[in-house]
């Protein structure tokens, strides 16, 4: 995974810019985007750019967008934003969720495969795999 995705990059049409975008999740949410790692120990002076948005908008923006893509795909991208941005492992989400390890890494892999793209909305997220993975658990 690429350590840091700058503002203008963030599209979310491959894997690395989903997972970085899981990882930094809640920081983005709170208006903050995360800073990108120099090596140098002195912070350089900000350069403000005159622009119509505010300085918080457009990480807000960017996780609005990840997380209307987790919410419409359920509890899938829950347990990968659990996995990516909250550092669950695979196998404590299965406690959680009671189910095998091996079945929450390709729940999550799915979902994550699936919020990946730009036609996002015009497709929908096949719930049918959970199903049969549910009855085979509970039996």
């Amino acid at each position: 995974m690429r350590d840091w995705f700058g503002p203008g990059e963030l599209t979310f049409a491959t894997r690395e810019e989903v997972e970085w975008g899981l990882a930094h999740i809640e920081q983005l949410s709170n208006g903050s985007w995360p800073k990108q790692e120099s090596g140098y120990s002195i912070e350089p002076d900000a350069h403000s750019r005159r622009s119509k948005m505010g300085g918080f908008e457009v990480p807000i923006q960017a996780s609005a967008e990840l997380e209307r893509r987790v919410d419409s795909i359920g509890p899938d991208a829950f347990m990968a934003e659990l996995n990516r941005g909250y550092g669950f492992s695979f196998e404590r989400l299965g406690k959680i969720h009671n189910l095998e390890e091996h079945v929450v890494t390709y729940r999550c892999h799915c979902a994550i495969r699936f919020m990946i793209g730009q036609n996002f909305k015009a497709s929908k997220y096949r719930r049918d795999h959970v199903a049969a993975y549910t009855g085979k658990v509970n039996a």
